[in-house]
């Protein structure tokens, strides 16, 4: 799971309170988590342990050499963090004094994605990627471009999770370049947006599958009213959306016994409303879904909702 931002490590909305608390959830269902952070001055580490003393990661004509650190484990979660202080170490995450965004923010946010996916390539190998808001934008992006020919994550799919629309990741031009990310990709079908360059709108377009925070959020941003430019894309990847009754459940016999345990293991956690997987059910309170053998938060406060969706979510159209 790839985030700006996670409660109890640093927060400045309620995205950071989903991160806080969907990956306890998903571990109480017997799902291994790891939570990739940016880290902040106020992220506050009691202990840290060393993973990757150094990646390189090329940005424009510049190279970058963040390390990878690892905190503690709260229950079951693994949390990681990419640390470098160039681009994080600041007083604030995404806004300097003046009230106006970071001006390297295309980079500083293209590094962490790049960094999401070089952890998953060497600390924690994932069955699926799942990114909260245009800050991780450019994971399901990179995954499909620049690391689509990697043998170690070509076949991994992607969930992206829309927040809040009305914050997309929107840049000058030249953005793209400075991401570390090439011409082609700044086209009406990829990541140009009205002359801009848009992560999010690169996130809605490349990621296996796209969730909102609720039913209702998701067919709202599929109107000009809420969509905020965006509701084309949205209609187009609309079976990719995350509403109820959408999902495909794979049926084959190997999962049978991983979707019996995510069961028990919920029960067993006290969780309730766990759906069918043989019907292929969705949370009635919450328009998400999610990847093969994983489980994902519905309501936070009431319902855990675990789906399976087709195998062939790797192979995005």
């Amino acid at each position: 799971m790839a985030a700006s931002e996670g409660v109890p490590f640093s927060k400045t909305g309620g995205l950071a309170d989903v991160v806080g608390a969907l990956p306890q959830a998903l571990a109480a269902c017997g799902v291994e988590v790891a939570v990739v952070l940016p880290r902040y001055r106020k992220t506050k580490l009691e202990k840290s342990k060393e993973l990757i003393p150094s990646l390189t990661v090329a940005l424009g004509t510049r190279l970058h050499f963040p390390r990878v650190i690892e905190a503690p484990k709260k229950g079951k979660v693994r949390w990681i963090f990419v640390d470098y202080p160039p681009f994080f170490d600041r007083d604030s995450l995404y806004v300097g004094k003046d009230g106006k965004d970071y001006p390297d923010n295309p980079e500083r946010f293209s590094l962490f994605s790049r960094a999401v996916l070089e952890i998953a390539k060497s600390v924690f190998r994932p069955d699926i990627i799942h990114c909260h808001d245009w800050q991780a934008g450019l994971t399901p992006v990179l995954l499909r471009t620049a690391y689509a020919q990697d043998l170690l994550l070509s076949n991994i799919p992607s969930v992206f999770t829309i927040h809040n629309l009305g914050y997309a990741g929107l840049f000058p031009s030249d953005a793209l370049m400075r991401a570390g990310l090439g011409g082609e990709l700044f086209t009406m079908d990829g990541l140009e947006f009205y002359g801009q360059v848009n992560f999010l709108k690169g996130a809605l377009i490349h990621a296996s599958a796209v969730s909102t925070v609720s039913r209702k959020y998701a067919l709202e941003i599929q109107t000009p009213e809420y969509g905020f430019g965006l509701e084309g894309v949205l209609r187009q990847r609309a079976g990719r959306l995350g509403q109820p009754g959408r999902q495909d459940v794979d049926h084959r016999p190997r999962h049978d016994e991983r979707r019996k345990q995510l069961h028990r293991n919920a029960d067993a956690a006290g969780h309730a409303a766990v759906t069918d997987f043989s019907r292929g059910d969705c949370c009635p309170l919450r328009g998400l879904c999610l990847g093969a053998g994983s489980c994902f938060l519905g309501n936070l406060k009431f319902t855990i909702s675990v789906h399976t969706i087709n195998h062939d979510l790797g192979e995005h159209t």
